[in-house]
């Protein structure tokens, strides 16, 4: 008998009431999910995903259904009076996802892959539901810390005892939930997401539409936690070593109030050579990207960085802090540079020793590019999930040896362990 394909549910327990509630733009908004799913059906799972919406609708991505449950008008309502006495992320986290929940299980999953470990109410109310199921549940983690509030950090701790693998970028990252009830045994190393940004040729240097040499990039919001006011220090000491060199940002938001660019004029050293530019998540970007050398980032604290994952997709050079994140998205600084946090000088004096040896700059681009394809592509990504459910598979059948009463579900003899 042929054996059946491993039945999968990815769950997304939460959206952001401010993006238009059209599936299509939902799902190109936040690609993880649909992205994931694709690449999980490629290797043979049969995979099926549902999302908290405010409306219910249906579509397809890549050949793989996705359904939006709403949870009603009422409990809608209701969160948002609770969002006003205890605000934490957007008004969805309180909406119960019931009707979500029913859908899943209506499916009949043999695992349960949930996004967003502290989504406390919902990711609760699925984890108890496959646990009563028998249905093994995996965490995706997209950041944060536990709640410091009892009541909250009980939810958290009754999930975490139902999870059967929780997946982390770093291990590092797990060091907080660990405390808070996560075992060791469940945590597993997976990166959290990737991109599938364009990929032109990259042109020779007399031919880029981005002056500078070297061509440096910022990319993303200027934030206080992303810390631009170190990347433009660094740079302007690279400037100051290395005059050709000119830094271009794309900032997609502006916690300053679009005081940097003035700063900018102000210091002689940089006017003239930081040029701001629209932020999109378009091909554009990529043509950009695919036109520059350096990305500074001065993150102090990242759960990953698409902005480091498109670089090293684009073949731009990553120069980062040396966090959790970003030491994992470089390989330990492999094809990359990493530098302390908040240390302009450490940032400049890599990125003048990679602007003065072009070699080393080259080969770090063509390595960064390699290293995406094997390790921090979705197709990368989906191949290591997949692995994971292998374990819990195996996890499963081997509970069957139990005694009776020992044993929490036994998976069906038809079902195959997911292709890696």
């Amino acid at each position: 008998m042929t054996p059946r394909r491993l039945r999968v549910a990815l769950v997304m327990p939460y959206y952001d009431p401010r993006v238009e509630g059209d599936p299509a733009v939902r799902l190109a908004r936040f690609p993880t999910v649909p992205e994931l799913a694709a690449e999980l059906a490629r290797l043979g799972l049969d995979v099926r995903a549902y999302h908290l919406s405010d409306r219910d609708a249906a579509a397809r991505w890549s050949g793989v259904e996705h359904r939006f449950v709403a949870t009603g008008w009422t409990r809608r309502a209701a969160a948002r009076l609770l969002w006003r006495l205890a605000p934490r992320f957007r008004t969805p986290y309180y909406e119960p996802a019931f009707g979500l929940v029913r859908r899943v299980l209506r499916s009949r999953p043999d695992i349960v892959h949930v996004f967003g470990l502290n989504m406390d109410v919902n990711v609760w109310l699925l984890a108890r539901a496959a646990a009563r199921r028998g249905i093994p549940i995996v965490a995706h983690f997209h950041g944060g810390e536990p709640a410091e509030d009892p009541l909250t950090r009980g939810l958290q701790r009754a999930s975490l005892h139902r999870m059967a693998r929780v997946l982390f970028t770093h291990p590092s990252q797990a060091q907080p939930w660990l405390t808070a009830g996560l075992r060791q045994e469940q945590v597993r190393v997976v990166i959290e997401t990737s991109t599938r940004i364009p990929r032109p040729c990259r042109p020779r240097v007399a031919d880029r539409i981005l002056s500078g040499d070297p061509a440096c990039v910022l990319v993303g919001r200027l934030h206080p936690v992303k810390d631009p006011l170190t990347a433009l220090t660094a740079f302007a000491l690279l400037a100051e070593a290395v005059p050709s060199a000119r830094l271009h940002v794309f900032s997609s938001s502006d916690a300053f109030g679009g005081r940097l660019p003035a700063l900018v004029c102000s210091v002689p050293v940089l006017a003239g050579r930081v040029v701001f530019h629209d932020y999109t998540k378009s091909r554009r970007l990529a043509v950009f990207l695919s036109n520059a050398d350096l990305l500074l980032q001065a993150s102090r604290r990242e759960w990953s960085s698409l902005s480091v994952l498109e670089a090293l997709a684009t073949g731009v050079v990553p120069v980062v802090t040396d966090i959790p994140a970003l030491r994992a998205l470089t390989d330990d600084g492999h094809v990359g540079r990493l530098v302390p946090v908040g240390d302009a000088r450490a940032m400049a004096d890599a990125a003048i020793a990679l602007a003065v040896h072009r070699a080393e700059l080259e080969r770090l681009s063509l390595a960064g590019r390699a290293a995406f394809d094997a390790r921090l592509s979705f197709r990368a990504l989906a191949r290591d999930v997949a692995s994971v459910y292998g374990e819990v598979v195996a996890d499963s059948a081997s509970s069957t040896s139990l005694p009776s009463g020992n044993r929490t579900r036994r998976p069906s003899a038809s079902t195959s362990p997911p292709a890696a």
